[in-house]
């Protein structure tokens, strides 16, 4: 993509510097992954700053560089690194959002965007989006943990929510293919890091909050100041809030406060009494495969009810579905299009996805990491489940560690039967890891096996007719982390051989 100097000058503009040239032709926060004509933008970052990098990405190609100052006086100042300008910014880090946006021509504005956030949940949400839009037979994407999905693009970063730069052009590469409603994962770390504040979205979501990236953020209530900050981006921007948590209580009664005149959707149990606009479950009734709900929608000042059955296992994905349904319903789009289009839902990559053995022994895989993620999926197993519930799980290596015994709690109050392994133990020794989650468990015997197809193969082995064995952690990733080695593993492929009888 070759820009013109109007592109130049509006990013002059944004960030109130003089006109430079030369064009640029694209943007890399990556000095390795610069091309010919490219702007490298050079950060400050946690271990270095990248102006460090700034001769290989001359090298590669850059003819410009913008590089963060810390210093408010050195705003638009230009030296030259082996005749190449570079242009201190003062915060730079604060416009790399807008930059990029402006560089691919504003593409949240060429398109319906939803935006989800919260601990769990956020790419079942964003799936469930992408699926019914798709039978709304609307040209839809999803951006997420799952990768970037359409009909024309399949790609996967690596991240819950892309850096801002690779964002816009995600998005506009979506655009141009002629999407119209895009469902983006938004994770507290992109809030954080301002990854999404160029984004215009049309409605955006909550989950839930519970235990995760306290590493990161420090306390709960950073975490969730995190998380909120989405829904200021633009308080007039529709609302959608899981109030089945303290958090979307909190949440919803502050958004109120903030803009009595701004939709706010509550969604669940009792959400009739949070506010005018709710999506409420009255019932869940358990089917060999699913739920049967009763449900009530009130917007406008008029009340429908209404059933409908989903195919997903687990409530939590009956609050996901409602979501999911309430945004679409922001959009416009009435129950009864939607209900046919829950028809055709498949489950989610990695999240609560069985594979059943001939000998009828249901394995789950499922992405749960978080002490609120296990005790959901374990609680769903043994709703569904005839026999005993055996648990198969590990804690990620170099992170949260608060989290780990509180997961071992949950699992011998919830798992008739416990397994630990490897997750990504990453540097740190998986027997320090185990031996941490154990410290957690109470009153019940557990094995060890940090192989963790090892693992999954003893287990399954040690099944009976009609057990259940959940696999936590993985999900739909397709490396495990152990050391500085990425091995690959698709969890998902090796579960369904070995249910198949051929791992």
């Amino acid at each position: 993509m070759t820009l013109n100097l109007d592109i130049n000058q509006a990013i002059a503009e944004l960030l109130n510097i003089h006109v430079f040239e030369p064009c640029i032709s694209g943007i890399k926060l990556d000095s390795r992954k610069i091309q010919s004509g490219d702007l490298f933008i050079a950060l400050d970052g946690e271990q270095c700053h990248g102006i460090r990098f700034a001769e290989m990405a001359i090298e590669n190609g850059a003819v410009i560089i913008f590089s963060q100052t810390v210093t408010k006086a050195e705003h638009g100042q230009v030296q030259q690194i082996n005749n190449i300008p570079v242009i201190s910014i003062f915060q730079l880090d604060a416009f790399v959002s807008e930059i990029a946006a402006t560089f691919y021509q504003l593409p949240t504005q060429k398109m319906k965007l939803i935006g989800v956030t919260g601990t769990n949940g956020k790419t079942s949400i964003c799936d469930i989006i992408f699926q019914l839009s798709e039978a709304l037979e609307l040209q839809s994407a999803y951006i997420g943990t799952l990768g970037v999905k359409s009909k024309t693009i399949n790609d996967y970063h690596g991240m819950t929510t892309p850096d801002a730069v690779s964002l816009q052009a995600y998005l506009n590469q979506l655009a141009k293919s002629g999407v119209e409603l895009t469902a983006l994962e938004v994770s507290s770390h992109a809030l954080t890091q301002g990854r999404v504040s160029a984004c215009q979205f049309d409605v955006v979501a909550f989950s839930n909050l519970s235990h995760d990236h306290l590493d990161y953020h420090g306390d709960m209530q950073s975490y969730f100041a995190a998380k909120q900050s989405l829904f200021s981006l633009d308080t007039t921007t529709p609302a959608v809030i899981n109030i089945d948590n303290k958090y979307g209580q909190d949440l919803i009664k502050a958004l109120q406060a903030q803009n009595p005149e701004r939709q706010v959707i509550a969604v669940g149990h009792n959400a009739f009494e949070f506010s005018n606009s709710a999506l409420q479950l009255n019932q869940a009734d358990i089917l060999v495969e699913g739920y049967l709900l009763k449900l009530s929608l009130k917007l406008n000042g008029k009340v429908e009810s209404f059933e409908l059955k989903t195919p997903l296992l687990a409530e939590f994905n009956i609050d996901n579905l409602l979501i999911a349904i309430a945004c679409l319903v922001t959009q416009g789009y009435s129950i009864s299009a939607i209900s046919q289009a829950i028809n055709l839902l498949k489950p989610v990559a990695g999240r609560m996805e069985c594979f059943t053995s001939s000998n009828d022994i249901t394995l789950v895989v499922d992405f749960a990491h978080t002490p609120d993620g296990l005790k959901r999926a374990l609680e769903a197993c043994q709703q569904h489940c005839h026999g005993k519930v055996w648990l198969v799980f590990g804690c990620g290596g170099d992170r949260d560690q608060e989290k780990r015994a509180e997961m071992g709690r949950i699992a011998s109050e919830l798992a008739d039967h416990i397994m630990l392994t490897n997750d990504n133990p990453r540097s740190e020794s998986p027997a320090d890891i185990t031996k941490q989650i154990s410290e957690g468990i109470s009153g019940k015997r557990y094995r060890i096996e940090h192989d963790r197809q090892g693992a999954i193969r003893q287990t399954f082995a040690l099944a009976q007719e009609k057990d259940w064995i959940l696999i936590a952690g993985k999900g739909h990733e397709t490396i495990q982390q152990i050391g500085d080695t990425e091995i690959p593993y698709n969890e998902r492929v090796f579960v369904e051989s070995l249910s198949r009888g051929h791992a």
